[in-house]
């Protein structure tokens, strides 16, 4: 590897450590750019899942069988939980880790969206760059 990049001329070491940087940056960093509104309300909701498991009187929504819960409106204590015992009935049992999960997945899941478009991206960038360098080395010559 390292043989490998001392062949290289200056140009293409330059374009090889400018494409890194944009894969880095990409990978790292654009996620959260292009996809922070979701992001972030994954994690308010998942700060809303913890703080229902915290509570004494979501007790009674976490015991009680959810055929014989009453509705609980949106944005009332509980509701989280509520909501996903809605979705999955009682199939799974109800832990935190239970119910964290398809949030965590939906995050995982939006994240990886947004690395592969920057990827993308930077793979776009990288190409013109390298074609950038490649004329402007021909032009001296």
């Amino acid at each position: 590897m390292m043989k490998t990049i001392k062949r290289l001329e200056g140009w293409q070491k330059l374009w090889l450590a400018a494409s890194l940087l944009m894969l880095g940056v990409a990978i790292v960093w654009l996620p959260s750019v292009l996809e922070r509104k979701a992001l972030v309300e994954l994690a308010e909701a998942r700060a809303r899942v913890i703080a229902d498991f915290e509570k004494s009187e979501c007790l009674a929504v976490r015991s009680t069988p959810y055929t014989q819960l009453a509705p609980i409106p949106a944005g009332a204590p509980c509701f989280e939980i509520y909501i996903w015992r809605k979705d999955v009935k009682e199939k799974l049992p109800l832990i935190l880790n239970n119910v964290l999960f398809p949030i965590d997945a939906h995050r995982r899941e939006i994240w990886f969206d947004g690395a592969m478009k920057g990827v993308g991206l930077a793979a776009l960038g990288s190409l013109l760059l390298y074609a950038g360098l490649f004329l402007a080395k021909r032009r001296t010559h």
